[in-house]
């Protein structure tokens, strides 16, 4: 059997788009296929570390990453009052990989930049609306997808499954996951706040047992609140109209400025990462628990629309 394409990567998120960069740049033709048609345009991941940066220097992205992130000086222990126990520091410039140990930066952003870039190698091929339904060989490997209604097939000499926590890629090769039993559930919110929230660069581990919670400076405009929901808690009922300002009075005095919206996300649409969500709802997803996720522009917005 003679391969298409040398080979075929299977998720366009950062992961896959940098593998298909990384592969061009060595001058190694690939076809990504996505199955959404458009990047997801919410907040997940906000922080990587040199290595990473290292990793993106070798994409080619340097320079515009830097532009849009910035070094997180390190992390401080406080109790419930917020007094500083223990302070971890990772200022002082560049690490052992020539970048800073700890880079803070909004994913969407990253993405673009990421894609960007790809649009000058004529060696990928980028398809999106494409879903994968089977995997079949081990080189060449034959993929199946469909895209517009039309059923497709492509052959590669090597198949890169780069498409999330529920990949069909992983389970083509009889790859599980090892399950670490993690069981806490935590509600994540971010925000865009015109006001600056906080006066310090770095992460807040709040070690309350009454209400374990972290708290961050992204970039910019951009924060992240973290809090670990006790039993029988939902997030409904953390965000419901006085809890929210309760969670962040003691991080904000404007905290009474931010509100819930109302808004739900409705039945997923086709083509859409975000599905029929509404703009502002965005969730996250790990093994044994689901953390609902909030993001505002001046007034919060729930969601428990699991990210797959």
């Amino acid at each position: 059997m003679t391969a298409d394409i040398p080979v075929v990567i299977v998720g366009a998120g950062p992961v896959g788009v940098t593998a298909a960069t990384l592969l061009a740049r060595r001058g190694i033709a690939s076809v990504l296929l996505e199955k959404y048609r458009a990047p997801y345009p919410l907040p997940r991941a906000v922080h990587l570390d040199d290595e990473v940066a290292r990793i993106l220097q070798a994409a080619g992205v340097a320079e515009q990453f830097a532009k849009i992130s910035r070094p997180m000086p390190g992390m401080r222990l406080v109790d419930a009052q917020h007094k500083a126990m223990a302070e971890f520091n990772r200022a002082g410039g560049a690490g052992p990989n020539g970048y800073p140990r700890t880079n803070m930066f909004d994913q969407p952003e990253l993405e673009q930049i990421l894609l960007d870039n790809l649009a000058a190698h004529p060696l990928v091929t980028l398809r999106r609306g494409c879903e994968v339904t089977s995997i079949e060989g081990t080189g060449p490997v034959t993929v199946r997808y469909t895209q517009d209604g039309a059923r497709h097939q492509i052959t590669a000499g090597a198949l890169l499954g780069a498409d999330g926590a529920n990949s069909l890629v992983r389970q083509a090769i009889g790859s599980d996951l090892r399950d670490l039993r993690f069981a806490e559930r935590w509600l994540v919110i971010d925000v865009r706040s015109p006001r600056a929230l906080c006066d310090w660069g770095g992460v807040y581990q709040i070690c309350d047992p009454a209400r374990a919670a972290t708290f961050m400076h992204v970039t910019g405009d951009r924060y992240r609140w973290e809090f670990r929901l006790a039993d029988g808690e939902t997030a409904e009922g953390l965000t419901a109209p006085g809890q929210l300002a309760r969670l962040l009075q003691p991080w904000t005095r404007t905290s009474r400025t931010w509100r819930l919206s109302g808004r739900r996300p409705t039945p997923s649409a086709p083509g859409s990462p975000t599905g029929g969500a509404r703009a502002g709802c965005s969730c996250s997803a790990t093994p044994r628990t689901r953390h609902p996720r909030l993001s505002a522009r001046g007034s919060a917005q729930a969601c428990a629309m699991p990210r797959t």
